[in-house]
């Protein structure tokens, strides 16, 4: 995975749960200034490639526990 691919996987994962990218650098590696940093053409390690990915399969547990739990989901009218 490149940087650009590594930014592009961020970038979605950020807007689909609805955070800055900021906010989620600091969630997922402790770093407000990773996406700006792989914007500047820095690399990162493999760890925090790991990392990053291990937060986005966070993100989808909870977006998914989030959505089955709702009552549109469950095919309920309000």
């Amino acid at each position: 995975m490149n940087q650009a691919d590594l930014l592009a996987l961020i970038e979605g994962a950020a807007a689909k749960a609805g955070i800055s990218t900021t906010t989620f650098g600091r969630h997922a590696v402790n770093d407000g200034k990773l996406v700006g940093r792989l914007r500047d053409g820095k690399t990162v390690t493999l760890r925090t490639v790991e990392n990053v990915r291990r937060y986005i399969e966070e993100l989808d547990r909870k977006q998914a526990g989030a959505s089955s739990s709702s009552p549109e989901a469950a095919g309920e009218r309000a």
